[in-house]
């Protein structure tokens, strides 16, 4: 278990643009992924990345390096980012570690406690993590149960009643400063989980003037049928955009800024309204020095967060019972793995011990038994076969859990 290990770097401890450096685009993860591997000798490995945290779920026999892991050429990050990841990351290994993993899923890590999309995020950093076939027993089991655990967590506790999202209260906070209708003119940037949550509360406030760009044209037709607009294209063609707008939102996976100052500063007269929901920023920051836009980001939202906290407190205390509860679970779904890998020779040990009896040993013996006999005595030593590999296991399992209780 304690080739478990997560290295978190998340809002609560590290700057939004330290958060950013850090941040691998998707068409880059693959490389990543075996970069990684190979770097630290590692069994398997899990990268899980949303717009406030950074996760590095790890299976290996020796203990990551936090330098030489946020030190990665890969990641090009600047020297004093690289020191502050250092010394706001958290490392975790063994039970600590899927203790860690469980409050992440049961978002009690989130910047929105109570919020669900965390659980999407976690099945698809999964998912990405088996196409690259970095995934084998441990991620299996913990992934799995962590998952299983959170859905737990939702429905017999109060923790995501009356939730709240990044995206919405992103949206309240749009809302609060403009009322939105079907005269409204939006432009999007992006198509992930983020953007489908924001863009279905706008439609249903009656939006429908919208345009959307992202990476990949098919996703960002898909996006704009929530609005039933046909107004949908790569990111590339972003800078030739020439339409008016009220209200930009952007959330995209790039490292780099995507809607840059000189952009803005010619793509709208009256005042409008910028959303920034994407770790490291796409908008570029210096968007506050022009009064015609009013900015809505991540950091802004953390502050709703921390009046969010006060009021799932119990809640969270109950999350906390099910986290203890599926450690123990945990624990055991581990070892019984382990004396089952342990044990994984003694099916080729008896298979090898009946064939060497019926052709060697016992072969004389055999010759003089009729078709009958042969097929009885086949039966028995099948049964015996069978019985001679599960009951060891089976025995070894149970001396597990009662050293549990």
């Amino acid at each position: 278990m304690q080739k478990f290990q997560i290295i978190s770097l998340s809002h609560k401890d590290a700057p939004i643009d330290v958060l950013g450096a850090f941040f691998v685009p998707l068409e880059l993860r693959g490389e990543f992924y075996q970069i990684v591997k190979e770097k630290f000798q590692l069994e398997e490995f899990m990268y899980l990345a949303t717009c406030n945290r950074i996760e590095f779920v790890v299976v290996g026999a020796k203990k990551i390096n936090l330098e030489d892991l946020f030190s990665l050429g890969f990641f090009k990050a600047e020297t004093e980012k690289i020191k502050t990841a250092k010394k706001c990351a958290k490392a975790f290994s063994g039970q600590k570690a899927l203790q860690h993993f469980l409050r992440v899923a049961c978002s009690l890590e989130s910047m929105v406690v109570g919020e669900r999309e965390i659980l999407g995020q976690i099945k698809q950093a999964y998912a990405e993590a088996l196409s690259f076939k970095m995934v084998n027993d441990y991620l299996k089991i913990s992934t799995r149960k962590v998952i299983e655990i959170a859905k737990k967590a939702y429905v017999k506790t109060e923790i995501s009643k009356h939730a709240v999202s990044v995206s919405s209260v992103a949206f309240k906070k749009l809302l609060q400063q403009k009322s939105l209708d079907s005269d409204t003119k939006m432009l999007v940037v992006g198509a992930g989980q983020t953007m489908y949550a924001f863009c279905r509360l706008a439609a249903k406030k009656g939006v429908k003037n919208v345009s959307v760009y992202n990476r990949t044209k098919e996703n960002a037709i898909k996006l704009a049928s929530v609005f039933s607009s046909k107004k949908a294209f790569p990111l590339t063609k972003l800078e030739t955009h020439s339409e008016d707008f009220d209200v930009l939102v952007c959330c995209t996976a790039s490292k780099r800024v995507v809607v840059d100052f000189g952009w803005l500063k010619k793509r709208t007269a009256h005042k409008a309204i910028a959303i920034d929901l994407a770790v490291p920023f796409d908008i570029d920051r210096q968007i506050k020095s022009l009064s015609n836009y009013s900015l809505i980001d991540v950091m802004a939202i953390e502050k709703t967060s921390q009046e969010n906290i006060k009021k799932r407190q119990q809640s969270i205390q109950d999350c906390e019972v099910i986290i203890t509860s599926a450690l123990k679970e945990l624990k055991v779904l581990f070892q019984e793995r382990e004396v089952e890998l342990a044990m994984k020779q003694i099916p080729i040990k008896v298979k090898a011990l009946k064939a060497h009896a019926i052709n060697t040993v016992f072969a004389k013996d055999l010759e003089g038994l009729d078709d009958s006999s042969k097929q009885v005595l086949d039966r028995v030593l099948n049964y015996m076969e069978k019985k001679y590999i599960s009951e060891p296991m089976k025995m070894a399992k149970e001396i597990l859990i009662d050293s549990e209780i």
